[in-house]
């Protein structure tokens, strides 16, 4: 800016002829105009000179260098495209298993992509480092010999994008030396793999303690993760990891599983495996709505038909280890033969079975956390979090009664109190409560499930534990019977706890003693109930078995316990005393080595099964599918379990699975196998959150859910609420109260539910998806064109909003009477056309002759006597809040295109959208402001017309049709 009394002037420049790094550059003289504030009553005209040398001076040799360097790169980039192309659609021929020819193509296409493809990138990476050592001896086309041209290009943003670009090519570089290295690795691995050196290195032994000492690792990151508050001190891996170390390195075994395959097929398997799942949970579903209207006339629908998704209800009931004298009910049905049968409201013992379960789910759930933090408000737990109760140590009574111990009052159970608990935790020892029910007339034992990591390691001891010697010394016939292994120690532990604290003889004397008839001792006529959640559940079914020689009443109710927690023939035998209840597709009562067995060979089936393409399957994938739609698009992408064609990898397939049949046998006979314990009821997830509860076999829980909803399913909180639920409608049924009304009504809204009015409400129905189907998926469209379309107007809008608001062209002002005329000395005639306004910049529009054309010339600087009112205040204010406002709208409507929305946020979204536009419209609000009207830059020899609309202020008005 030149120096002068008053406003300060607009700087026109000169047009610049020399790369924009090059510094301190002489030019030849160019005019300068200015237009200067009127001062003294006369017009000051400024003309200025540029001194400089030659600006036309480029380095040729740069010139040809850089286009050598666009071409080449060009041509790289459009065979790379059309190579890619190529072999994707070769790859599209066949099916993952089946080539149909495309190996031959394929092997060609991917021959020219490492050879020529990467002579040709040797090529473009070579002209690239010429570009750059020729650019530096010519300081990139400014000359001389100062070196500051050369620091500024480098760090110009072009100069990043170039080294961007290099460094991508030389990365491609490196497959070569990739291949070269596998191929080294693959010829010392097979000359190598039978020396002495690598059986010592690499044999079972030594990779079993490898892996335990990974695990014990791990716990102990965990462990330092948690400030030691999951514990996790005293694991000794080598000792306490040994099960899951063996099992881990055996199912993962590479000479077993080494198929040929690649990390696409792997995607692809999980991500049709997951749908399969669906459908098969789907139709379940569908099962028991079913079930649930038959019920009241006890009988069942005939099953849906399961084969094609792969099940066919229940049929891996193979091992059968059944009493010889049958138990029937009062209906003349054995439970323990029966495969699937509904637990009705009209039969007394299912009745009594869920108000049982539904009452010690509480007790299951207490023992976690709120006994040992109300014992510990209340100041009676000795030793800390990890102390024990009993109150002996505390009130110094020997003789122990309900009346004597902690009640429950404040916790809803005004009728029990716990009268013993200890909450130590470790390998051996776990916390169990021992409580007196008095309104059940019921002593409880509650056994805390995997809260700890010490917890966890003992769930991993998985291996089969004689129980033999426990049978001897409780008193029972314990051959051939076996249990958990971590399970069984920790059982021992509570055995041996209560018979030291002789609490539970003094409560509940055996049947046996000579003091069973003592009228002093208050719950001398009550019965003995175990329970517990998870791993609870599994030690509270083995610790029942132990004590039922004295207790020969006893009742045990697991909530969903391990799968692997005792030999089929004990699972059978308790199923007089035990009940365990189990959730949907929880994992946990599903654990047991067959199933995983049958997981693996699911997957690597479902990857035969796929008679499309891949890249066909995973358009499929991309796109969610309501679960009503499962059947039909699975079958397009699947074949029948009963129709896959043979195939090189279905021969491997098939003898890889007679392989580990063989293997899984002779390391894990029928006998030592563990499953559920006892009787299970199942609830399986209907509608509304609803479950139906049913009477199932332990071999019918053999499917593991690749979902995560599997996880939720295990928690006790949901269980507790979910037994109470069904307790309650069996309470209403029996007085007469219906549950949702009449039938009729029922039968209506069930067929609303899978039929939805409209095309858009279908995608959006919350019933009809899952989980995994509302995450982000790229570009997947599950909307269709109602989110596409408002998307790419919204990405317009914004863009020309962000760029038009700020332009120094949003108004105009022209000037009265045609353009002013400036001479100056050296004979050039300009002449000025108008000037240009906008919220943050203003501008004047005029002659340049170097180009023979008006142009604008622009500052975002206003003259310091200029003061922006009101208007334009609001103007600025309403501009940026459209901004603010209009960006998350903006990602929301992208997201909207990646993964499901319900229709309330997209409601949300377009009162959004309405307020954006109008913010955008009040920046018109800039035509009631001073400058627009009067002459605040005091140019009194040049008449200037009110404002009118300028090219800049189209923008906004699109923004506002938009």
């Amino acid at each position: 800016a030149l120096p002068h009394s008053g406003l300060s002037f607009i700087s026109l420049g000169y047009m610049e002829v020399v790369p924009s790094w090059c510094a301190d550059i002489e030019a030849d003289p160019l005019q300068v105009i200015a237009i200067q504030s009127y001062s003294n009553g006369t017009w000051i005209e400024y003309q200025g000179d540029l001194s400089g040398g030659d600006l036309n001076k480029v380095s040729k040799n740069m010139i040809i260098s850089f286009s050598t360097f666009i071409i080449v790169s060009l041509l790289y980039g459009v065979l790379d495209i059309a190579l890619s192309t190529a072999i994707w659609s070769a790859a599209s021929v066949g099916t993952p298993t089946e080539p149909r020819g495309r190996d031959k193509a394929l092997r060609s296409l991917i021959w020219i992509k490492i050879v020529f493809m990467n002579l040709l990138l040797v090529i473009v990476l070579g002209s690239g480092i010429y570009l750059i050592a020729d650019g530096r001896k010519s300081n990139y086309g400014c000359g001389g010999e100062d070196s500051d041209e050369v620091h500024k290009f480098e760090s110009s943003a072009y100069y990043s994008m170039f080294s961007v670009v290099m460094f991508t090519y030389a990365v491609e570089l490196l497959l070569w030396p990739s291949i070269g290295m596998n191929q080294i690795g693959k010829s010392i691995s097979s000359q190598t793999n039978n020396s002495r050196i690598f059986g010592y290195i690499f044999n079972k032994e030594r990779r079993h303690r490898n892996t335990a000492a990974c695990l014990g690792g791990c716990f102990k990151c965990l462990q330092c993760m948690s400030c030691n508050k999951l514990g996790g001190k005293n694991i000794r891996a080598q000792v306490d990891l040994k099960d899951a170390s063996v099992a881990f390195m055996d199912f993962f075994n590479q000479k077993d599983t080494n198929f040929d395959i690649a990390l696409s097929d792997v995607w692809l398997s999980f991500k049709m495996l997951g749908r399969v799942h669906r459908e098969r949970k789907y139709k379940l579903i569908q099962q028991a709505r079913m079930d649930k209207k038959s019920n009241s006339e006890g009988r069942l629908i005939p099953q849906l038909n399961l084969s094609f998704i792969g099940g066919d209800n229940d049929a891996d009931e193979s091992v059968n280890f059944r009493d010889e004298n049958e138990i029937f009910d009062e209906d003349g049905i054995n439970p323990r033969t029966t495969r699937k049968r509904v637990l009705r409201h009209t039969r007394a013992s299912d009745v009594y079975h869920i108000r049982q379960a539904a009452r010690y789910s509480h007790y299951a759930l207490g023992v976690y956390d709120l006994y040992p933090d109300a014992l510990l408000a209340a100041g009676q737990l000795v030793g800390g979090r990890s102390g024990v109760y009993h109150p002996r140590l505390t009130t110094g009574k020997s003789h122990i009664n309900s009346s004597s111990s902690f009640p429950l009052t404040d916790l809803g159970f005004p009728e029990t109190a716990l009268v013993y608990g200890t909450f130590a935790n470790d390998i051996l020892a776990t916390p169990y409560c021992i409580l007196v029910d008095e309104r059940e007339e019921t002593v409880v034992v509650s056994i805390r499930g995997t809260a700890s990591i010490e917890d966890m390691v003992t769930d991993m001891q998985f291996s089969s534990a004689k129980m033999d010697r426990v049978g001897e010394a409780c008193g029972f016939d314990g051959k051939g019977i076996y249990a958990h292994r971590g399970m069984l120690t920790k059982a021992k532990f509570i055995y041996n706890d209560i018979a030291r604290r002789k609490v539970l003889s003094g409560l509940l004397p055996s049947p046996a003693s000579s003091n069973i008839r003592n009228s002093n001792n208050p719950c001398h006529a009550f019965n003995l109930i175990f329970t517990g959640h998870s791993l609870g559940a599994g030690i509270a079914s083995i610790l029942s078995t132990m004590f039922r020689p004295r207790y020969p009443e006893l009742k045990c109710i697991g909530f969903c316990p391990p799968g692997c927690s005792v030999s089929m023939n004990l699972a059978m035998q308790c199923e007089d005393y035990v009940t365990s209840v189990v959730v949907g597709n929880d994992i946990v009562p599903r654990i047991r080595g067959s199933n995983f067995e049958m997981l693996r060979f699911e997957f690597l089936e479902m990857l035969a099964r796929v008679k499309v393409s891949k890249i066909r399957a995973w358009r499929d994938i991309r796109i969610p599918c309501p679960n009503k739609n499962l059947e039909v698009r699975n079958k397009k992408l699947l074949y029948p379990k009963n129709a896959i064609p043979m195939s090189e990898y279905f021969q491997e397939l098939k003898s890889f699975q007679q392989k580990r049949e063989r293997k899984f046998n002779q390391s894990s006979p029928v006998e030592t196998r563990l499953n559920l314990p006892g009787r299970i009821i199942h609830l399986v997830h209907g509608i509304d959150n609803k479950c139906l509860p049913y009477w199932k076999s332990p071999q019918s829980l053999c499917e593991i859910d690749l979902s995560l909803a599997v996880l939720k399913e295990h928690n006790m909180d949901n269980l507790v609420i979910m037994l109470n639920k069904i307790a309650s409608d069996f309470d209403n049924a029996l007085k007469g109260i219906s549950e949702e009304g009449n039938d009729d009504d029922d039968d209506d809204d069930d067929d609303e539910t899978f039929e939805p009015d409209n095309g858009f409400d279908e995608f959006l129905y919350r019933n009809d998806f899952s989980s995994d189907d509302r995450w982000f998926i790229l570009c997947s469209r599950p909307h269709g064109s109602v989110s596409l379309i408002p998307t790419l107007l919204t990405i317009a809008a914004f863009c020309c909003a962000a760029l038009g608001n700020n332009l120094c062209s949003l108004f105009f002002r022209e000037v009265e009477g045609g353009e002013v005329i400036h001479n100056f000395t050296m004979g050039v005639v300009e002449d000025v056309a108008g000037l240009s306004l906008g919220l943050y910049a203003y501008g004047v529009e005029y002659y340049h002759s170097d180009v023979d054309d008006y142009v604008l010339q622009c500052s975002s600087t206003f003259p310091e006597d200029i003061k922006n009112d009101i208007y334009i205040k609001m103007a600025r204010g309403f501009s940026a809040l459209a901004l603010i406002v209009g960006f998350p709208v903006m990602c929301v409507l992208g997201l909207a295109n990646c993964m499901m929305f319900s229709q309330k946020l997209f409601r949300r979204t377009a009162v959004a959208l309405f307020f954006v536009a109008f913010s955008q419209s009040m920046i018109f609000i800039f035509l009631r402001s001073e400058q627009c009207y009067d002459d605040p830059y005091d140019l009194s020899e040049i008449d200037l017309k009110p404002c009118r609309l300028d090219n800049g202020s189209k923008l906004p008005v699109l923004l506002k049709a938009d």
